[in-house]
């Protein structure tokens, strides 16, 4: 039962991607980070997506949870909301594999064949990329996604 209590109450952290030690504060603060409750566009990437091997989905974040700092392991909680059938609420242990400013590159470690997941910021123009939607104009991209996904 106490196992399960941190379980959750990891799930439930608030907890940012995992930073390299060395980092001062000022230059972690270029980093992309993600933010539980606020939506990101994810891609999928792995010889499972056939034909064209990538995946596109809005995530919603519900929790980063550091694992493993030195190997750059967190999990990853999370909402997928063009996932094709099944349970959408979903949970990845990944390891960082490089991060910019603008996104975050991440191995799964237990998906085989292996599995890659790009992250960044979700815009308009990534969803009418992707999906061909179109968003009223003032539309903030969070508040729809909370509202039809």
């Amino acid at each position: 039962m106490e196992k399960m209590t941190q379980e959750i109450h990891s799930r439930n952290s608030t907890t940012m991607p995992i930073n390299d030690p060395c980092q001062s504060v000022e230059s972690m603060m270029r980093w992309f980070t993600m933010t539980p409750g606020r939506w990101y566009a994810a891609e999928m990437i792995g010889d499972e997506f056939s034909p064209g091997l990538r995946h596109y989905s809005p995530i919603r974040v519900d929790a980063v949870s550091p694992k493993d700092s030195a190997r750059r392991v967190f999990d990853l909680w999370f909402y997928h909301a063009n996932y094709p059938q099944g349970v959408r609420t979903k949970m990845y242990t990944l390891q960082m594999l490089d991060r910019g400013e603008r996104f975050l590159l991440a191995k799964s470690l237990y998906h085989t064949p292996s599995r890659f997941l790009l992250v960044s910021e979700i815009t308009g123009e990534w969803l009418r990329e992707h999906f061909r939607l179109e968003l009223p104009d003032k539309s903030d991209v969070g508040t729809w996604l909370n509202r039809h996904a």
